[in-house]
Parts: C-alpha cells; structure tokens; sequence
C-alpha cells in the first residue's frame, strides 16, 4: 500500500482519497471476454473522484505520508463504495450485459491527502 502527499485543487487540505486499480475480466456471453484495466478515485464517503482517475501518472511526486484511515475505514471504502462502483462504471461502458459476469482482482491501491 502507498500513502502519498499530494498537492492538487482536487482535494482540500487534510482531505484523503483513495485511488484504486483494477484488472477486470468481463464476460458478456459464450465466447466473449475482455480484459480491462482502470482507475476508480473515491473519498471515504464514497463520493468519486473522475478528475483524479486521470492523474495516476502525476501522483507519486509527493512523499510518504501516515495514514488517517483505519483498517476498517479501507475495508468499508472497498467493499461499500469501489465494489459498486466497478459494477456501474462496467456497466455504463457496455462491458456488463444482462447474464454477464465478471472478476475484479485490486491491482494497486494509493491513499492520497490533500
């Protein structure tokens, strides 16, 4: 796990996010699998955070930093609020059709404070 101290108008000072990402296997019928990879950005609350999904590239200029979530703050961000969100952002992409699946393996997890 990374924590970063990142300095950005995305988040208010003291404020943490965490930015995720997440290898998706997705099958919509017989014979039909993609492999995807994407970034989901979200605040412990759940609110996401698009603008930050895109700067994954830019985020390890800061140094480490101590965490302010607990264990239970990331279990809930990943289980309440990531876990739907790859359903939707699957879904809207037209990669989950009705009688399809799919399996989502984290691939990395960086926790951000503004």
């Amino acid at each position: 796990m990374t924590r970063v101290n990142f300095d950005s108008d995305l988040l208010r000072s003291g404020e943490v996010a965490v930015l995720s990402a997440w290898h998706i296997e997705a099958h919509s019928g017989p014979g039909e699998k993609r492999n995807l990879l994407f970034n989901l950005a979200c605040r412990p609350d759940g609110s996401r955070i698009p603008s930050l999904e895109r700067k994954d590239g830019e985020l390890f200029v800061g140094g480490p930093l101590v965490s302010k979530l607990s264990e239970e703050d990331r279990r809930s961000i990943l289980h309440d609020h990531l876990e739907a969100m790859i359903t939707r952002e699957l879904t809207q992409r037209g990669f989950l059709r009705e009688g399809g699946g799919f399996s989502a393996q984290l691939v990395a997890w960086v926790e951000l404070m503004g």
